[in-house]
């Protein structure tokens, strides 16, 4: 194992670009546990501490000054050890701990029916069938899932607003409405996300990748639920009623902005005037009355509007709009 070592380093340039780093004093009599930066280290150099890292091969670098000890970190738990053989060891445990490896990506798995399952991916087996409707899955818990959609179990019951879920990976998704935590975030805006899957979707609004493809007519999106509201305008199906005055939909948006009219709700606000409206189309129209914006011209007569919907000019008795 080699080392490599230099008289003096940046810090926060180190930071950027190792992941896992760890900072130790000879004189402090710290338990192999997991160590952190405080925000002195992050901020700028400080004299006397070495920084090391472990990546993702297990190969080790060291900044070193003399009169610290070494540390190695645990790339799966972030615990940290003062010489190579304790950490040697701990790497060990790990293997042992995980002794089925897949042969086709070399996952590694605690359970040889882990590793049952997992190959699964590769091999594209499917045993569970559903009885109802055909569909397969590589496993009992996804089948079992699946099932509820026939049956209308749901056993995830949230005690903040008593809605319930047939999944619980759904039903912890839907706890970070009320908590507040969006735990995945967007590397080219920041913006954060509840699930992994939204910011899957919302990526494509950087890279431009619309990987689903309407069969019918070939026009591309970037979201699964786009394409499928879409499909609806080539079978007609409508499958959202107004409980009201029982209108049909084809997506539940279409629903719930129809539904105000209804409930009376007008929740977009003018910022402006504070004037209240239903839809936010008509509050993004309503905005233009203060900023003087006329984005439409008529191209009969030139003249330029706000909404080219209310521009009527006759021209030898025949109206255009």
């Amino acid at each position: 194992m080699e080392f490599q070592e230099s008289d003096s380093f940046s810090p926060s340039s180190f930071i950027q670009s190792s992941p896992q780093l760890a900072m130790h004093d000879e004189n402090t009599k710290k338990s192999e546990s997991e160590s952190l930066l405080p925000a002195s280290l992050k901020n700028g150099s400080m004299p006397g501490m070495k920084l090391i890292w472990t990546d993702a091969s297990g190969s080790h670098q060291r900044e070193q000054n003399t009169s610290l000890v070494s540390l190695y970190i645990c790339q799966e738990q972030g615990k940290s050890f003062k010489g190579t053989s304790n950490y040697e060891d701990h790497q060990w445990n790990h293997e042992k701990q995980r002794p089925y490896c897949c042969s086709e990506c070399g996952k590694r798995f605690t359970h040889s029916s882990s590793l049952r399952v997992h190959t699964r991916i590769h091999t594209g087996e499917r045993p569970y069938c559903c009885s109802e409707c055909g569909k397969r899955f590589p496993d009992s818990s996804r089948f079992q899932r699946h099932n509820r959609i026939h049956t209308g179990e749901k056993p995830y019951c949230c005690s903040e607003c008593g809605k319930r879920f047939s999944d619980g990976s759904r039903f912890q998704r839907h706890n970070r409405i009320h908590t507040g935590e969006r735990p995945y975030c967007c590397s080219e805006c920041g913006k954060r996300f509840i699930s992994s899957s939204n910011l899957q979707a919302h990526l494509r609004i950087h890279t431009g990748e619309k990987p689903y493809c309407c069969p019918e007519c070939g026009k591309l999106f970037s979201t699964f639920r786009h394409l499928q509201t879409h499909t609806r305008i080539h079978t007609g199906e409508k499958p959202y009623c107004c409980p009201e005055c029982s209108k049909r939909f084809s997506d539940h948006t279409s629903l719930r902005r129809h539904s105000r009219i209804h409930t009376g709700e007008k929740p977009y606000c003018c910022p402006e005037c504070s004037k209240l409206f239903s839809q936010l189309s008509t509050l993004q129209t309503h905005k233009k009355i203060h900023t003087g914006e006329k984005p439409y011209c008529c191209s009969e007569c030139g003249k330029q509007d706000d909404v080219l919907g209310g521009h009527v000019q006759c021209f030898n008795g025949t109206f255009h709009f």
